[in-house]
């Protein structure tokens, strides 16, 4: 498997060639900042997610169109804007007290599930790194929200989403559509939570 920064470098260089878009990746936070943010989060992220926060501290927040860094989720969010969304979700604890256990992802909102990705447009679409994973999950695994309450494991790390994309887009399964404008999966047509259904590895 590539390094994370050879991973970022082959999908920046897809997006040139077969979009007019840009990641628009941000430069990357300093250990001191993402030190601080642990604290703050009270955990420690992966160590492929820590990779990538060296690299780069999310992407640009702009609100016009840029490259998607992973099927069918929201831009990815700096540690700023990931703690604020932290402290937004917080808010929400209590609402799925006591909700159903999936057999890889707990159906219910927690401190150690850490957003990483939010549509900037308010439109629920968010995903997390899960540190608290069901009891067939892995810890650190890539989730993404499809419905209001619905999660789907895009892969088991961070580091493993990212290593199948970048083949995904180089084998010519995931394409861009000009007509659509998006990116889009062989004989998938449909949302972008679709889309993230269709990627996934667990459904």
């Amino acid at each position: 498997m590539q390094s994370i920064e050879a991973l970022w470098k082959t999908i920046e260089e897809w997006f040139s060639k077969n979009t007019e878009l840009s990641l628009n990746l941000n430069e990357g936070a300093s250990e001191e900042a993402i030190q601080k943010t642990e604290e703050q989060l009270n955990i420690k992220f992966p160590n492929d997610f820590r990779e990538h926060l060296l690299l780069h501290d999310g992407q640009a927040s702009k609100e016009d169109a840029q490259g998607i860094w992973m099927p069918g989720c929201g831009p990815l969010l700096s540690l700023k804007r990931m703690l604020k969304q932290w402290k937004l979700d917080r808010e929400g604890d209590d609402d799925y007290a006591g909700t159903v256990l999936d057999e890889h992802v707990y159906q219910r909102s927690d401190p150690k599930r850490i957003p990483i990705a939010a549509d900037p447009y308010g439109d629920g679409i968010i995903s997390y790194l899960d540190l608290i994973p069901g009891p067939k999950g892995k810890e650190g695994q890539l989730i993404t929200l499809v419905t209001e309450c619905d999660y789907v494991v895009l892969d088991e790390s961070f580091h493993k989403a990212l290593d199948r994309y970048a083949q995904l887009l180089q084998t010519g399964e995931l394409y861009w559509s000009e007509e659509e404008e998006t990116l889009m999966m062989k004989n998938i047509e449909g949302t972008a939570e679709e889309l993230a259904e269709a990627f996934a590895l667990v459904k």
